[in-house]
C-alpha cells in the first residue's frame, strides 16, 4: 500500500442532518468538487475525507452530523490523526491533498510526500474551476 498514492479532501461545513456516510453527509459544492475531483484520479478505497472532529473518514464510514473545524477547539489534533494514518496502514503512502492551506498544512505535516495541487490556485471559485479542468489528471 505504500506505493499507493491517496487522496486526502476535506470535510464541509454544510451538512445534512443525521447519520449519513461521510461521503453523503458534506453537501456543499467545495467538498463535492474535492470528491469528484479525488474520485477521478483515485478509486474511492484511496480516498479519505480529513474531517474537523473525527480526522480521517473513509467515504463509507457512517457519521452523525456535527459543528467542527478543523483548528477550533475541540477539533481533531495533529496527533490523531497521524495515529490515525499508523493504524490504516497509510502513514507512508504520498498523499495528493486537494484542499486549502488549513487542511492541506495538516497532511503535510503528517506525510513526507505530499502534493498540494490547489497551492497558490486562488480562493474556492478558482480552486473548483481548476478540480473540473483537471479531473482525471493526477497531479
Amino acid at each position: 500500500m505504500a506505493d499507493d498514492f491517496i487522496v486526502v479532501i476535506p470535510c464541509g461545513a454544510k451538512k445534512r442532518p443525521g447519520t449519513h456516510k461521510a461521503r453523503d453527509l458534506y453537501i456543499g459544492s467545495y467538498f463535492t468538487g474535492c470528491l469528484r475531483y479525488a474520485l477521478s484520479i483515485a478509486p474511492e478505497s484511496r480516498v479519505f475525507i480529513l474531517s474537523g472532529k473525527h480526522g480521517l473518514l473513509r467515504l463509507g464510514d457512517r457519521i452523525e452530523s456535527y459543528e467542527m473545524m478543523l483548528g477550533q477547539p475541540g477539533s481533531v489534533t495533529l496527533a490523531k490523526v497521524k495515529a490515525q494514518a499508523v493504524e490504516l496502514g497509510i502513514q507512508d503512502c504520498p498523499v495528493v491533498a486537494v484542499a486549502g492551506s488549513k487542511y492541506a498544512g495538516m497532511c503535510k505535516a503528517i506525510w513526507k510526500r505530499t502534493t498540494t495541487p490547489l497551492a497558490g490556485v486562488g480562493g474556492f471559485g478558482k480552486q473548483l474551476q481548476w478540480m473540473k479542468q483537471n479531473r482525471g489528471r493526477t497531479p
